[in-house]
């Protein structure tokens, strides 16, 4: 089947027309909760201790007394341009407050995909290698476990470890207070300090993530590993791999040179999935760690009841969402060659 570069294109033009549509669902069902179904969208949006003006002025900021289609297209408009609203309790736009924070949330999510990579990869690869044996069943029972934890039972499990029992790991925060913190280039403190060559800034931000990365990849690497381990099964008794074995080679040639790099292509497709379910499925573990991210920004306005960050952080998270399934399916369509561009 020809592949070219212009099929490939259309492929990711049509994508892009799908996820655009999915934008606009969204916003539709953000809107009919926050506009139509609330029996007082003003007070809900202005906030529960506003006062007669600050309500007149959130009815008339947000279209609230025109038609209900007129304030779709001023809400639609103003989610396209970047117009999220304003916190009722300060004025302040939220859209800037979010962007400021999805560094950090970015770099947590990216680090427990490389820990769901490093981890559950070789673990799904040794139990479809030992399918059926001890070993098998002790690694599945292993990311079983994974999933069946609550997620602030399994953060809380990790602090009481490497904290207070072994007090090898900082249990809160983004960096120490006691190091230097580099410039704001990136947002991402680990980066930013590697670009800056702050080596006690570094080590200090790596100390930091290292739980609550991987209490966010212990919730989810099962996926890469059951991924690996059923995809690897199916490619073992194909030619190839027999061949492989027929010529002699090393169970280990066998497995991670040659089953393994076919069996991935459903793995890494899962993980792009993955990534944008783990930037809003993060808000538990970011608010244990005091992780200052966008987790942590949706968790304090669920607290506070601040509606306007709330509808915001639904929106960003779905269109977070949507993006990952867009780039899985450009990924899974380039790593697949039995998948149609045209």
């Amino acid at each position: 089947m020809k592949r070219n570069f212009w099929d490939l294109l259309l492929f990711i033009v049509k994508r892009v027309a799908v996820m655009l549509l999915l934008v606009i669902g969204v916003t539709f069902i953000t809107f009919f909760f926050s506009h139509i179904m609330a029996p007082d969208p003003a007070r809900l949006w202005a906030g529960r201790r506003a006062n007669a003006a600050r309500i007149q002025e959130i009815i008339s900021l947000y279209h609230l007394n025109q038609p209900y289609y007129v304030q779709y297209w001023y809400y639609l408009k103003g989610i396209f341009t970047g117009n999220f609203g304003v916190d009722p309790s300060t004025g302040a736009p939220i859209l800037p407050q979010i962007l400021s924070r999805f560094p950090a949330t970015l770099e947590l999510v990216l680090a427990s995909v490389v820990i769901m990579v490093v981890v559950g990869i070789p673990l799904g690869a040794i139990a479809a290698s030992r399918n059926g044996k001890a070993t098998d069943h002790v690694i599945r029972a292993f990311y079983l476990s994974g999933w069946a934890t609550p997620s602030f039972l399994g953060a809380l499990v990790l602090v009481l470890v490497f904290t207070y029992y072994l007090n090898i790991l900082p249990p809160y925060g983004i960096i120490s207070p006691f190091v230097t913190q580099p410039p704001a280039i990136t947002g991402m403190p680990i980066l930013d300090s590697l670009l800056t060559g702050n080596v006690p800034a570094f080590l200090s931000t790596v100390q930091h993530l290292i739980l609550p990365a991987t209490s966010l990849a212990f919730l989810n690497f099962g996926i890469a590993t059951r991924m690996t381990r059923a995809s690897m099964l199916e490619v073992f008794p194909l030619d190839y791999v027999k061949t492989a074995r027929s010529k002699g080679l090393s169970e280990y040639a066998v497995v991670y040179k040659h089953a393994l790099r076919n069996a991935l292509i459903s793995t890494v497709t899962v993980l792009a999935l993955l990534t944008g379910s783990l930037l809003s499925g993060d808000v538990v573990v970011e608010e244990i760690f005091g992780w200052p991210g966008i987790g942590s920004y949706a968790f304090n306005a669920v607290q506070t009841e601040n509606f306007p960050e709330i509808i915001a952080v639904t929106v960003v998270f779905s269109i977070g969402v949507i993006i990952a399934n867009l780039i899985a399916d450009i990924l899974y369509a380039v790593l697949d060659p039995k998948v149609e561009w045209g």
